[in-house]
This record gives C-alpha cells, sequence and structure tokens, in this order.
C-alpha cells in the first residue's frame, strides 16, 4: 500500500508479461497501485486513459485509476479488470479461424 501522493509519469510505460495460457475468468481483478492516502493517484501510464484496454497473451484488462479496492472514500487506487475483448479483435479471430478451416479442407484428397 502506498501513502502520500502517488504521480505515474505520463511517460511510464506498463510492461505486462502472461505466465500461462489461461483465460481468467471476466472481472478478475489486479491491483496495481493501491493508495491508502485520500488524494488521487495524478497522471497514467502511456497511452492508457482511465477505461483502455491492454492485452497479455489470451486475456484483456481494463484500467481503472479511480477503483477503490481497500474500501476507502476515494475510488484512487489502480486496477487491471479482466474484460471481454473488444468485438474488432473476436471479429479477426473468427476471420482467422475461418480461414484456417477452409486451408484444411482443401488439402483433404477425396478418393
Amino acid at each position: 500500500m502506498t501513502t502520500g501522493t502517488v504521480t505515474i509519469n505520463t511517460a511510464a510505460a506498463l510492461s505486462l508479461s502472461d505466465i500461462g495460457s489461461t483465460v481468467l475468468p471476466l472481472g478478475t481483478k489486479f491491483t496495481i497501485i493501491q493508495n491508502g492516502s485520500a488524494t488521487a493517484v495524478t497522471g497514467q501510464f502511456a497511452g492508457l486513459s482511465e477505461g483502455s484496454t491492454v492485452v497479455a497473451g489470451l486475456n484483456t484488462y481494463k484500467i481503472s485509476y479511480l477503483d477503490n479496492v481497500d474500501a476507502g472514500t476515494v475510488g484512487n487506487d489502480v486496477t487491471l479488470t479482466s474484460v471481454v475483448p473488444e468485438p474488432t479483435c473476436l471479429g479477426i479471430l473468427g476471420i482467422g479461424m475461418s480461414l484456417g478451416l477452409l486451408a484444411r479442407r482443401r488439402r483433404r484428397v477425396h478418393v
């Protein structure tokens, strides 16, 4: 837990690594910064405004700088919560799978 003023340098990059091949249950939350003070976190990670999504392995996460994991009076904790991938990602995945199946079907030789 951090107490006092928390400032994220806007040039700071958030780097995530997937250490497994598991899809997490929706709503799984990871606390990056638990701010024990009554002041808001200032700044944000480069390219990740409130509600932005970031992908690590098979999981997509939404970042929040306004969460309240410590049940304090101010939403000032930084968290990542697993969410459903955006429709664009699902569409691309579906197209890729369809093309793979078509290629596989064409390789079969019918006698």
